[in-house]
């Protein structure tokens, strides 16, 4: 008789009868995805054509089992593993894994990933592997070509995966408000680590003149000062912002006072 444990099935003869000392013909089985064959074994201790003896429980082979000589009833056990690889996460250039280093997926399962940080005035691009790898919707991808997604890779072998962090290239939006207009460049692309190139503008009331900028995420200046969002910024901090993120940036008016002072002669 031969049975398989529950993550594989025979799919060949599951029993056959045999004179004393006829040899087995053997079988044909299947394995569940995510499992690999391992072993078969017999119930009891054989002997085989050229006279090895096989303990019962060892490994066999499917050769041996057809050199097995039959002197009794028999059951031969077919045995899986569970496969897992291991995905190693490397450091790239310009940035770093701020995740897990490496995790354990299973055959024909997916990565779940981990987290980059990249390095002040670069970003994160996409990912290289030591090996081809296959993605969920069957395309291949030959290692050293870049991987957007890895979570759909199906994975097959053990990989290394690493970051690859490009200089960071940004879009600045230069916004009016209130009474002023900006006349300049409306927007601009700073690479890093240039600086702004700034812009032009307009008071279009004569009773307000410029006050300040103000940008909608936090800006780092070149003194390591952090002007959080919707903060005042003036024209001179305005040049000496570090450019590591897109941004906008809207002018502000304030209204103009006039003092008046009296005096007795």
């Amino acid at each position: 008789m031969y049975l398989s444990d529950k993550y594989g099935s025979i799919t060949g003869i599951k029993e056959e009868t045999l004179k004393y000392k006829e040899n087995p013909s053997g079988t044909t089985y299947v394995s569940n995805s995510n499992y690999k064959f391992l072993k078969f074994s017999v119930n009891k201790d054989v002997v085989l054509v050229d006279g090895t003896k096989i303990m019962k429980h060892a490994p066999i082979t499917m050769e041996q089992i057809k050199n097995i000589v039959i002197e009794e009833d028999i059951i031969i056990t077919l045995y899986h593993y569970d496969v897992k690889y291991t995905i190693t996460y490397n450091n790239g250039e310009n940035g770093e894994i701020s995740g897990i280093l490496s995790e354990e997926v299973a055959l024909n399962s997916n990565p779940l990933g981990t987290e980059v940080t990249a390095n002040l005035g670069y970003e994160f691009k996409y990912w290289l592997s030591d090996k081809n790898v296959e993605l969920l919707n069957g395309e291949v991808i030959i290692a050293g070509n870049p991987i957007f997604n890895i979570n759909n890779i199906v994975i097959k072998d053990n990989l290394i995966l690493t970051p690859v962090f490009e200089v960071g290239s940004y879009n600045v939006t230069y916004l009016g408000s209130d009474y002023i207009i900006i006349t300049g460049k409306t927007n601009e692309v700073v690479i890093y680590p240039n600086k702004l190139g700034g812009t032009t503008y307009n008071i279009l009331n004569s009773n307000y003149k410029f006050g300040y900028w103000t940008s909608d995420v936090d800006v780092l200046l070149d003194n390591d000062e952090t002007i959080k969002a919707g903060n005042p910024i003036s024209d001179e901090e305005l040049k000496s912002i570090i450019v590591t993120s897109d941004m906008v940036l809207t002018a502000n008016t304030k209204m103009t006072y006039y003092t008046v002072y009296y005096k007795c002669e």
